[in-house]
């Protein structure tokens, strides 16, 4: 299915909406934990969000992706400060828990460093 604009900018201000931002220490009582899918939803059943960081965003939005038929896969980066940050790729597109809406790959002033597979268990692949 192609993305389009529209549907991207929708599914991008639902994730926002359901999303608030909080350390996994303070979240899961653990440095690192990516929350599963049925984590973030049971949360956001019962609360009315999820509480997450970057990659908590990430596999929420992978899931209205994969809901909405879209080829979707995770990227890593280093943003701009130097840090480590998790995103999801539609067709150029980047949804990012730090943005306001997807932004073009190209637009973002990230180092792109491995991208994953549009299928649940692909590999992972290095970026330059």
């Amino acid at each position: 299915m192609t993305a389009e604009l529209p549907l991207l900018v929708s599914l991008h201000a639902q994730a926002l909406a359901a999303f608030q931002y909080a350390m996994d220490l303070l979240s899961y009582g653990e440095l690192d934990y990516w929350a599963s899918k049925d984590e973030l939803l049971l949360q956001l059943g019962s609360i009315g969000v999820f509480k997450g960081d970057c990659d908590d965003f990430a596999a929420y939005v992978m899931h209205l992706c994969r809901e909405a038929e879209l080829p979707a896969r995770y990227v890593l980066c280093r943003t701009e400060d130097g840090v480590q940050h998790l995103v999801v790729e539609v067709q150029g597109w980047i949804f990012d828990c730090r943005r306001a809406s997807p932004v073009a790959r190209d637009l973002l002033p990230y180092q792109w460093i491995s991208i994953s597979g549009f299928n649940p268990g692909e590999p992972w692949r290095a970026l330059s």
